[in-house]
């Protein structure tokens, strides 16, 4: 089927998760085309020789996607190595779903 312009609009709302930790939940947000863009040129996803680094790319997309209740972002830019630093099990759960709402490692087509 093809989309009409209503329907691609919907298709463009980002998506959030909620992702259970401890006892509570963290909420993960997609982000937007351009703040993906933004995390991946910059220096924050890239090692010491200015080549793309998966493990700080995806932790530099995670900072902007965890999220309080109104949306506002509970780590910022310098904070990613606040994540990889700590538990590895809650680090993995957050990476998880920061790849699904991002649709990171999923087939496109498929999805």
């Amino acid at each position: 089927m093809i989309l009409d312009r209503a329907a691609l609009d919907k298709e463009l709302k980002l998506k959030t998760e909620e992702v259970p930790v401890g006892s509570g939940k963290v909420l993960v947000t997609e982000v937007t085309a351009l703040e993906y863009m933004e995390v991946y040129d910059s220096e924050a996803a890239k090692n010491d020789k200015g080549y793309p680094d998966g493990s700080k790319f995806t932790a530099a997309l995670a900072v902007r996607c965890i999220v309080d209740k109104k949306g506002q972002r509970l780590y910022g830019d310098d904070e990613a190595d606040l994540l990889r630093n700590g538990s590895s099990s809650v680090y993995t759960k957050l990476i998880l779903a920061v790849k699904r709402v991002n649709g990171l490692g999923v087939d496109p087509i498929k999805n």
